[in-house]
């Protein structure tokens, strides 16, 4: 949420989280659309804006998305001219080619995925994995584990999540890069992979991030994972 001389970062549970200082001066040239509220994601140091949903005060989540799309195509404007490094809009494929194109694109860059959007949809909060009017197609599977112990001698911890009983159950160890913090037993981690072996571990897993502010413990159930040769998870497949 974005306003002159205010800018708060919140999560999807509404609770307001730190961002890297070197937004703000970026965040602040769109001065001219405050009050601005938009939705996006923070990898590292850069936000990714992928939907608006207030401009000048005005809130357009009712809008159909071909009309927010308008107000994003200013933002990135604004944000190009400014020079901006650490804040962009994502791109967006119209037509079928240019959607083959881009998809095809993003796997040969390894990326994590694409979402189809409605343009008649209206903004909606929160993910959906059935209905809606956007769709999410990932790439590469992620996960919310349990941080369940640290490697005595290795740069690695040990991965856990809850079966139907709550019972935690092993699924594997995940290396966590050097220059990073290690997380702590008890936390919340996003960890992607490929897939995961029925009663096993999963598949060349990589760390992500940790994830306690906005991911409740008895959130990191099995029924998310998805496994080898399987193309939905436990949950969708009830």
């Amino acid at each position: 949420m974005l306003d002159h001389g205010s800018i708060q970062s919140v999560n999807k549970k509404g609770f307001a989280t730190p961002y890297p200082s070197e937004l703000t001066d970026e965040l602040n040239g769109l001065e001219s659309l405050f009050p601005l509220t938009v939705d996006g994601e923070l990898v590292g140091d850069h936000y990714f804006i992928f939907d608006v949903r207030t401009v000048r005060g005005e809130c357009i989540e009712g809008n159909a998305y071909a009309h927010r799309l308008l107000e994003m195509d200013s933002i990135a404007e604004i944000l190009v001219a400014n020079g901006a490094a650490h804040v962009s809009v994502v791109k967006t494929a119209y037509t079928r080619d240019e959607k083959q194109a881009f998809f095809d694109q993003m796997v040969a860059e390894g990326r994590e995925g694409v979402v189809a959007k409605k343009v008649s949809g209206k903004y909606e909060p929160g993910q959906k994995t059935k209905g809606g009017t956007q769709f999410k197609f990932k790439f590469i599977k992620d996960v919310t584990c349990i941080v369940l112990s640290q490697h005595k001698t290795k740069s690695s911890i040990s991965l856990g999540l809850l079966d139907a009983q709550g019972a935690m159950v092993g699924v594997g160890n995940c290396t966590i890069p050097q220059n990073v913090a290690m997380p702590s037993p008890g936390d919340r981690v996003d960890i992607s992979y490929l897939y995961a072996y029925e009663g096993g571990s999963l598949y060349q897993p990589v760390y992500r991030t940790v994830r306690n502010d906005e991911v409740d413990r008895d959130e990191c159930v099995l029924d998310r994972l998805q496994y080898k040769d399987k193309g939905t998870n436990a949950a969708e497949a009830a």
